[in-house]
Order: structure tokens, then sequence, then C-alpha cells
């Protein structure tokens, strides 16, 4: 099952504006990471757990829906207004592409994707420590310090 902008209204309680979903012979249209993006960038910066929560549901519907990892990630997302997100963006995208055995998109390696300090994704130092032993390569090396855990579980 796609995850829809009916999905992400119902979920987070977002006025969303209309995406632009890919339709796929035969099967529901796919909510990409572009599209992602531009969610994001409509939440006000001052809500990053709405702004993760958002991250999380993407996570899931690309784990659960069986739409090619190449149509999900391969449109570069427009920058979201914060840099700790657009670097997140990145890594979600290299990290699922790894999983499915592709390259991931050129994209993903631009400068701006990497952030100059970590940004540690929770306050609790409990979870800080679980994310220095557990964060994703992809997510580690652009500063973006989360427990794999967590994207798993999202």
């Amino acid at each position: 099952m796609a995850l829809s902008s009916n999905d992400v209204t119902m979920c987070c309680g977002l006025s969303l504006s209309p995406m632009s979903e890919v339709p796929l012979q035969g099967q529901p249209t796919a909510f990409r990471l572009a599209d992602l993006a531009r969610e994001i960038a409509q939440v006000p910066r001052v809500e990053t757990e709405l702004r993760l929560r958002l991250v999380w549901e993407f996570l899931r519907g690309a784990q659960e829906d069986g739409h090619p990892m190449g149509l999900l990630v391969e449109q570069e997302p427009e920058p979201t207004g914060d840099p700790r997100f657009d670097a997140m963006l990145a890594a979600v995208a290299e990290d699922l592409c790894v999983h499915e055995g592709q390259a991931p998109p050129g994209w993903v390696f631009r400068a701006h994707r990497f952030l100059p300090v970590a940004w540690w994704v929770s306050n609790l130092p409990s979870a800080r420590a679980m994310a220095l032993v557990h964060a994703p390569a992809s997510y580690r090396r652009r500063g973006v310090m989360v427990d794999r855990h967590d994207l798993v579980s999202a």
C-alpha cells in the first residue's frame, strides 16, 4: 500500500498540497522522496518531531510497498529549508538503494547533502549512545546520528 497525501494528512493532521505522484503500471501511485521533501518544507522548522514523523512514514511505506527503489529516489528533492533534513533525505536514499543492491543516484553525494556538525536526532543520552554505535554509514558520514533500530521500527 502506497503512502498517499490522504495518509499523511490523517497521520499528521496536515493540509497538503497536491503531489506529483507517479503512477506505476497496474499499481497505486508512489510517494517519492521528492514528494516527502515538499511535505517537510511545508512544516514549520521548529516542528522537528512532525518532520521526523513524515520521514518515518516514508521509510515504512518504502519498506512495505514494493515500489522500485529507483522510482522513489531518482529525482533529487528540492531543499526543505533545513540542512539537517536535506542531509537526512540523501542518507535515506543512499541507505534504501544499498539495501536493494542498487547504486544510489548522484545527487546524494552533493556537498550540501552533508552536515558540517553532527545532528543528534534524539536528545536522550541513551539514544545518542545507541546512535553512536548503530548509525548506518550513509547517515553517519552525513552527520545524521540516528540508531538503525529507529529507522527499521519507524
